[in-house]
């Protein structure tokens, strides 16, 4: 049964500025649909620039409970590497972007219950996407938690649909015909390992992933936790272990040894959320080393972790959480 969320349980959520370490890449959602208009010849730049009325339309994506907001409201990130959009018979990825969400929210202020996504192609990272399930009256929804959704197909007539492609000039516009919400693939994976030295929360960091451990899929996402909130850091891998205690000045244990590579790209330096966590969608095919990007084989052992800034009596420092090692198959 899904359950109404009070504003008082709202604030007071936000006010603790925690929350439990959530599961990566947590749901699956599934939509199928049909071009029905192709307005200033639509989207030329990308995958679909032939995209024509009456083609079918599939979009799956993987959505992550990746960020905490105020008010104890959740911005799904999605993981990239294993989205898909197909139209007819093209098809496209998503770009990896932290522009690419996902979100339910259920009474929203005017627009009353929402379901919306927002993402950008990879072949063309200027075309944006958005579908959304809006309904005004805020009868539809009674829950923000998508694993109340599990299992759930969308009755479109409770709802004002709209899914679109957006171009520099042109657009492609598309009926809904289904919205499927199910638990995605995968599961916990990697083992954690060697010793974390406490942050300023007086916690320990860890790291997690979820996904699948075969290299083919695409499919796996790292997420730390117990973590300061609003602090930047990012992710580092290295094939060896190590140990170094107070690495680069900080206040923590450097878990990795060899040759480091670092998670700097466009966007993955990021800040964590209210609840301390920061999550990363990682592309199996394009891993950092500091000699270039390398793809992850069957058989490799990688280990992660997260380097973020901290803060102590002198000052500004920074910190480690516990290592993860994942065995790919």
């Amino acid at each position: 049964m899904h359950i109404k969320k009070s504003h008082a349980a709202l604030i007071a959520a936000s006010l603790a500025l925690t929350s439990s370490p959530a599961l990566a890449e947590d749901a699956r959602i599934t939509c199928t649909g049909t071009v029905s208009f192709v307005l200033n010849g639509g989207v030329p730049s990308s995958a679909f620039a032939n995209a024509s009325v009456g083609e079918s339309v599939t979009l799956t994506f993987d959505a992550e409970i990746a960020r905490q907001l105020p008010f104890g409201d959740y911005l799904h990130l999605i993981n990239s590497p294993s989205s898909s959009i197909a139209i007819g018979g093209a098809s496209d990825g998503f770009t990896y972007s932290l522009l690419n969400t996902f979100r339910i929210r259920d009474n929203f202020g005017p627009f009353g219950d929402v379901v919306a996504l927002e993402g950008r192609l990879a072949s063309d990272a200027s075309v944006i996407f958005q579908l959304s399930l809006s309904d005004p009256s805020g009868l539809a929804l009674d829950s923000e938690d998508v694993t109340d959704f599990y299992g759930t197909s969308f009755n479109l007539d409770d709802y004002q649909p709209s899914f679109y492609l957006l171009g520099a000039t042109g657009s492609v516009q598309i009926d809904l015909t289904s919205v499927e919400i199910d638990a995605a693939p995968g599961g916990p994976v990697g083992t954690p390992y060697c010793t974390a030295a406490p942050n300023s929360t007086g916690s320990i960091g860890t790291t997690s992933a979820f996904g699948l451990q075969a290299p083919g899929e695409n499919d796996l996402t790292l997420t730390a936790s117990g973590l300061p909130t609003q602090s930047f850091g990012f992710f580092i891998v290295s094939s060896e272990q190590g140990f170094v205690a107070g690495a680069g000045g900080s206040e923590g244990n450097l878990c990795l040894g060899g040759a480091i590579g670092r998670f700097v790209g466009e966007d993955q330096v990021m800040q964590t959320d209210f609840g301390g966590e920061i999550a990363l969608p990682v592309d199996l095919t394009n891993v950092p080393s500091p000699t270039g990007s390398v793809s992850v084989q069957a058989g490799q052992t990688l280990n992660f972790q997260l380097w973020v800034r901290d803060t102590n009596a002198a000052g500004a420092t920074s910190n480690f959480t516990r290592g993860l090692s994942v065995t790919f198959q």
